[in-house]
């Protein structure tokens, strides 16, 4: 009894160093692009750096020693949550094996980070470091209180997704829209010369307003009918907020 009470409090202060770890790697990523041309203080950031990739590399391999779930397990667990069947054994297992390779995708991007100088695209290298920002994820997983909110992000994640892609496709079909209508031309700040522009420009319309979109098109492209550049805008702002 007294073992596993040990057990249980040397992996609580394991998860809180570790949420202590990956404070810190956050604060040094945001303290490199404070001080970037300081090649002091960037000589000292990096060397922090390389403790934190070493910290890391130690405790993921603790973690994959003590990971006490076998093959079937695994598979059993998968394929419930797959199927939507999963009871709260399952899903455990499920998120542990996803921060596992998370954490590992993670920590081997980091890795290869520290091969800059073997490499012959350093722009490469520079979004293998940057992608560790999203290491502060994890303390969703150490902490109880955030597991909490982290289940209810969970389960509004699908409503999240059918919502992107059903604006996805609004934008898709106006896009297309625009294009035939006015005559794939480039404004100076609405362009409607490719898809992906188009797009783009629709985008902007909706978080930036439709004044400024108005006054463009209707300026630089007076052949069109005011009322139909109208109702373009207007339909897509209003079917992207509804």
């Amino acid at each position: 009894m007294r073992n596993k009470i040990e057990v249980v409090n040397s992996s609580k202060y394991f998860s809180l160093l570790t949420s202590f770890v990956i404070i810190c790697s956050a604060i040094i990523l945001g303290a490199e692009t404070a001080f970037r041309q300081n090649k002091e203080v960037s000589s000292i950031l990096a060397s922090f750096d390389y403790l934190i990739i070493l910290y890391f590399l130690i405790e993921i391999s603790v973690r994959l020693i003590t990971f006490h779930h076998n093959r079937e397990e695994l598979f059993h667990a998968v394929a419930h949550f797959l199927k939507k069947k999963a009871e709260s054994g399952d899903k455990e297992i499920v998120k542990e094996l996803f921060w596992l390779f998370f954490d590992g995708l993670i920590l081997g991007l980091s890795l290869i980070s520290l091969l800059e100088n073997f490499i012959d695209h350093p722009e490469i290298i520079g979004v293998f470091r940057l992608l560790r920002v999203f290491r502060i994820l994890r303390v969703f997983e150490l902490s109880k209180s955030l597991k909490n909110v982290e289940s209810k992000m969970l389960s509004v994640f699908p409503t999240v997704f059918i919502f992107i892609f059903l604006i996805f496709l609004i934008v898709y079909t106006y896009a297309i829209i625009g294009m035939h209508l006015y005559d794939y031309k480039k404004f100076d700040t609405l362009d409607f010369s490719s898809l992906y522009t188009a797009m783009s420009s629709l985008i902007v319309i909706m978080t930036n307003g439709v004044a400024g979109a108005l006054r463009e098109l209707k300026s630089g492209s007076p052949n069109i009918n005011a009322i139909v550049t109208d109702v373009f805008i207007f339909t897509t702002s209003c079917s992207a907020y509804s």
